[in-house]
């Protein structure tokens, strides 16, 4: 099992090894704030490069500077803030040199079990427009919230 983990994490090493050290900002019914321990940074760093590779759309709508704000005051969210740039990969849009990642949990686009789509909004200095989706991220969604909750 061990070994199947291990190839696992090499199989989807697209997201540089270095970039493990990572600040989360969680935001359901309050915001708080996660440092992970390398163990779990690891295990998301897995999570969101299969979610990243895995985007099958792209949204065409312009995501301004004050729709992110609304989405940080207004919704729920993760958000994955690295210590240095990593580069994502998606199998459909190409490659990304990004520092943060934001995941809305309600609101317009947010996932739920009846409607899975799952919004990445990859962000460097600022965040992109034409946010990912991943039509099938909501069970990414679930496995990233359990290990933040443990």
């Amino acid at each position: 099992m061990k070994l199947l983990f291990i190839f696992t994490i090499l199989l989807f090493s697209n997201i540089s090894c270095t970039a493990t050290n990572m600040k989360i900002i969680l935001k359901t019914d309050k915001e708080k704030i996660i440092i992970p321990d390398k163990d779990v940074s690891e295990e998301l760093l897995v999570l969101l490069k299969e979610l990243v590779t895995n985007t099958d759309d792209m949204l065409k709508v312009y995501l301004s500077p004050e729709r992110i704000l609304n989405i940080k005051q207004k919704e729920q969210y993760i958000e994955f803030i690295f210590d240095s740039k990593i580069v994502v990969s998606s199998n459909n849009f190409g490659d990304y040199k990004i520092n943060k990642i934001l995941i809305p949990l309600s609101g317009d686009f947010a996932p739920s079990k009846d409607s899975p789509n799952t919004t990445v909004i990859l962000g460097d200095e600022s965040y992109i427009s034409g946010p990912l989706r991943n039509s099938d991220g909501y069970q990414f969604i679930k496995r990233i919230l359990t290990l933040l909750q443990n």
